[in-house]
């Protein structure tokens, strides 16, 4: 499993987007298939405003600790 503390700023049936800091400019978000989601607890840490790539309108996101499966990061790392 892969640990990493995000941001969501978006999320479907199916799946969740995240950004990491710094929220300074324009993101293009990692979607992660909620299938591929171990466990993920949101946080009480301060919740940045990010403006995504394509959208004219800013989000203000959610912080979480996210454990992702190993072999999935793996494929989408490389």
């Amino acid at each position: 499993m892969t640990t990493i503390n995000a941001y969501i700023v978006r999320e479907t049936e199916k799946a969740v987007a995240l950004c990491q800091l710094p929220a300074k400019g324009v993101h293009k978000p990692m979607w992660i298939p909620k299938s591929k989601i171990v466990s993920m607890k949101e946080t009480d840490e301060y919740s940045p405003i990010f403006e995504l790539a394509g959208e004219k309108i800013r989000r203000q996101s959610i912080p979480v600790n996210i454990e992702i499966d190993a072999a999935f990061m793996a494929r989408i790392a490389s």
